[in-house]
């Protein structure tokens, strides 16, 4: 049976950071389009588990 490629949703415990795009970050350096919010992304660090959005 074939497994499913979802990932599970990151803990809730975890601590997270906003990142908000500027506005020189918030278009495609290719086409010049609009960038949108993509997800969730995990960092470890040494000292510390923070999960960015």
């Amino acid at each position: 049976m074939r497994q499913s490629r979802h990932r599970r949703p990151l803990p809730e415990h975890v601590s997270r950071e906003i990142h908000h795009l500027e506005p020189e970050e918030s278009c495609c350096p290719e086409c010049g389009g609009e960038l949108d919010y993509s997800g969730e992304i995990s960092v470890f660090l040494p000292e510390r588990h923070t999960i960015l959005q």
